[in-house]
């Protein structure tokens, strides 16, 4: 149970903070964006969820732990130019375990273009959290 968050606008520039600069290493490295989207009714996901993303009602969708899709990035490395970009997944994925609800990741579409937004709810019920693509063959 995350402990009380601050209000949405204070979550929204933590986010854009700790994700500065990070890019998601697939085939091809991919910046990480911040998204706040209305949270839908229901279990998710659901074609709301979908629709809210920007996503047709029928793409494929996976679901994973943020933990499981941030752990090559939050592994402790020896090489010491590493060391700062994983501190910073590492925070970025406390401060998504904190500060919002059931936070993970919804991994949309087919190889080799696979859209992944890692969200998790707030306390006003806003989905938060940041998107990027990854290219998987």
């Amino acid at each position: 149970m995350p402990l009380a968050s601050p209000p949405l606008p204070d979550l929204l520039p933590e986010l854009q903070r700790l994700t500065a600069g990070l890019l998601f290493m697939s085939e091809s490295d991919a910046p990480l964006e911040v998204v706040n989207y209305t949270r839908p009714a229901g279990s998710l996901p659901n074609a709301a969820l979908l629709q809210a993303l920007g996503e047709p009602a029928d793409v494929p969708t996976r679901v994973v732990t943020l933990a499981y899709f941030l752990r090559n990035h939050t592994a402790v490395t020896e090489r010491p130019d590493r060391q700062p970009v994983v501190a910073q997944y590492q925070a970025l994925q406390a401060f998504m375990e904190q500060h919002l609800q059931a936070a993970q990741v919804y991994r949309v579409g087919d190889e080799p273009r696979i859209r992944a937004y890692a969200l998790g709810e707030s306390e006003a019920g806003q989905l938060l959290g940041f998107k990027t693509l990854l290219i998987e063959t």
